[in-house]
């Protein structure tokens, strides 16, 4: 055994490097390659939880008031937008802070599925430092009609019956029932005070080499230097953080703090704490200026220990799995929710998947069979005189309610309804799934086989008789969600084809129909737990609102034209954007191996995983069994080849994706 030290370093500069790394919707990366934040601010009391019948008749001496709180308002411009319904020429008046900003009127040329939300621009001169008041009311014979989100707090939106003399903050609704906030959102265009940037995580031992055994290495010193610009009133602010496991636990990971209280602390010198991240606070306190950030550079001083396994060992094969991760948390449907097991056995889930021979014909099957479950689906609001079924009802994201009212024809059933049944259909059984929205809803689910998100609709069209199921495949692969949205803003339709036994459309007509505007990823599938946060009755029937999705974000994605000479523009009613591939598109179900030079003749294998209800990890070792083993441990090697696989498996028994060593030692 002998020590060295050696100086290693990484460092991120451009679009390629910085795309690597997470970032919150509060940052922006330029197609220059630099970091800073983001120019927009939206502001929202409520998350858009609404249901059909919350409403507001806005009219003669009924007005409302939303109140918005302002740190500093020397902002660039600004627009409030209300969620309303529009009235054909009808005058909406709107004041703030009791000057009159802006008068309204609605064109029925423009009418389109979103644009019940609309932009109403106004002088940024009119907004004050603190509470600042907007005031709606229309003159017009029909008036507008506004929704409501039931909350106590934060209270700051009012209805007065006599023209803006009085408010009331407490009842407020058509029958004066409700007590909340108006969906009305205030987009500023400013920067906010802070937004964060943070690396994936980063084995050093392992940048100490191209192969795939690390050395053992302890650290002995660190260092985090960037490049930017720094304006007055604005910062750059470094932190970092270093584990003994190759992902984030609070039980293996220290906390964040500076790069130099850091090397003070009692676990950097600990040679199991290799795993480092760093993170990167973009400040500012003028909403007019932002830090930018050009490059970083990560060094560190190691002491290596070399190992004379190094000349003993020769790679054979080595196919590891990378885990690809998002910036954003999704919450995953639980495995021991009682509602599931409900599902999986009510509707006998187990034998529509039964005798499918691979994972990807199981998601056909049970695709077809949501699909099959209605007989008067789509058709609910015209063949039922305008009702959603018998009892005139839209039901929430929930599969067993969903299936339940629908199959008897009690309640509407379309796209939503459709895909959210599918995808808790497909938690039933173990397989992954989730909603992907657009101006239709549609599901992704997760495939081992093809390793990747497969975008699989069970409501291909309206028509009853045909009920179209499909995917997309380009050159003979599934695609994804965002895969088929890229290729619908491209226009780029080479090579996709619409697979379907009861096509509808061309692959053209099809992705041209779907995604000539919103992308959204709805980032929970645990709704037979708990429907909150959602729009309850509303979902489908009113253009999205729910403000905890993620948009994808694209100069080429915009807003329907409305009308000719207006222009489109960017959905501007949603917090959370990302142009970051991986933040829909990260991986599942994987064995990811880091190893490592031990004692001579021993490797210390770790394992990682994203498997969603995770259970255990199982390992087979050159010709023995498959066994389970924790997520670390020694490999004793023989002379000769040897061989490691490692697989997750979760708590349903559904095994994912296998990565494999094969070496030769001597």
């Amino acid at each position: 055994m002998r020590l060295k030290r050696i100086m290693v370093s990484r460092t991120w500069k451009g679009y390629d490097d910085f795309d690597e790394v997470f970032r919150d919707y509060k940052i922006d990366l330029t197609n220059s390659g630099a970091l800073k934040l983001r120019r927009r601010i939206l502001l929202a009391d409520e998350i858009g939880r609404i249901g059909r019948k919350t409403k507001e008749q806005v009219q003669g001496d009924v007005w409302i008031k939303k109140e918005f709180l302002i740190d500093n308002p020397n902002v660039f411009s600004a627009e409030v937008i209300p969620f309303i319904s529009a009235r054909e020429e009808e005058p909406l008046i709107l004041e703030v802070n009791g000057r009159e900003a802006a008068s309204y009127r609605f064109r029925r040329e423009w009418f389109n599925y979103d644009t019940q939300w609309t932009e109403i621009p106004f002088p940024v001169e009119y907004l004050r430092k603190g509470l600042n008041e907007f005031v709606f009311h229309s003159e017009g014979s029909l008036g507008y009609t506004f929704w409501i989100e039931n909350s106590r707090q934060p209270n700051r939106s009012a209805k007065s019956a006599d023209g803006g003399k009085t408010w009331n903050y407490d009842n407020m609704g058509i029958n004066n029932s409700c007590d909340g906030e108006y969906l009305i959102r205030l987009k500023i265009e400013a920067y906010p005070p802070k937004g964060y940037v943070t690396s994936p995580f980063i084995d050093v031992a392992s940048s100490t080499t191209s192969g795939p055994i690390a050395p053992k290495v302890c650290l002995e010193s660190l260092w985090i230097n960037y490049e930017g610009i720094e304006p007055e009133g604005t910062a750059i602010e470094v932190e970092s953080r270093i584990g003994s496991t190759p992902s984030y636990s609070p039980k293996t990971w220290t906390h964040w703090m500076s790069p130099e209280a850091l090397v003070k602390g009692p676990h950097f010198r600990d040679p199991s704490h290799h795993y480092l991240q760093w993170r990167v606070a973009l400040t500012t306190c003028d909403p007019r200026a932002t830090p930018e950030l050009y490059s970083l550079t990560l060094s560190a001083e190691l002491s290596l220990e070399e190992s004379l396994d190094e000349e003993r060992i020769k790679i054979r094969e080595f196919r590891n799995e990378k885990i690809v991760r998002s910036s954003y948390s999704f919450a995953y449907q639980p495995y021991d929710e009682p509602r599931l097991k409900i599902l999986r056995e009510r509707y006998q889930l187990d034998w529509v998947v039964k005798g499918a021979k691979t994972e990807f014909e199981k998601f056909l099957r049970l695709a077809e069979w949501v699909r099959s479950q209605w007989e008067d689906g789509w058709k609910s609001a015209i063949n039922w005189g305008g009702r959603f079924g018998y009892i005139d009802y839209n039901p929430p994201p929930d599969g067993l309610l969903i299936l339940e009212l629908d199959r008897k024809k009690l309640a509407l059933g379309m796209c939503t309804h459709y895909s959210a049944a599918f995808v808790q259909c497909c938690l039933a059984v173990g397989l992954q799934a989730r909603r992907m929205l657009a101006v239709h809803a549609t599901a992704e689910a997760w495939s081992n086989e093809y390793k990747k998100w497969v975008l699989i609709d069970m409501s291909g069209d309206p028509d009853d008789r045909r009920k179209c199921t499909y995917y997309f495949e380009r050159n003979g692969i599934p695609m994804s969600g965002l895969e088929a949205y890229k290729a619908a803003l491209d226009k780029n339709y080479e090579g996709i084809k619409l697979v379907s036994d009861r096509p509808a459309w061309t692959a053209q007509e099809r992705l041209d129909m779907m995604w000539n505007g919103y992308g959204i990823m709805d980032m929970r599938n645990d709704h037979l737990s708990s429907l909150e946060p959602c729009e309850a009755d509303g979902e489908g029937l009113l253009p999205w609102n729910y403000d905890g999705w993620l948009m994808y974000e694209s100069e080429k994605v915009s807003r329907w034209e409305r009308a000719p000479g207006v222009p489109s523009k960017p959905f501007p009613w949603f917090t959370k954007y990302s142009s970051r591939d991986a933040d829909f598109e990260w991986t599942l179900n994987q064995a990811e191996l880091h190893l490592q030079y031990a004692e001579p003749g021993k490797l210390k294998v770790q394992i990682d995983t994203v498997t969603p209800n995770f259970d255990k990890f199982f390992v087979k070792i050159n010709e023995e069994e498959w066994v389970e083993m924790p997520s670390s441990f020694l490999w004793t090697l023989r002379k000769g080849i040897n061989t490691l696989q490692a697989k997750p498996v979760n708590k349903f028994g559904l095994e994912g994706i296998v990565s494999k060593i094969s070496l030769e030692y001597s």
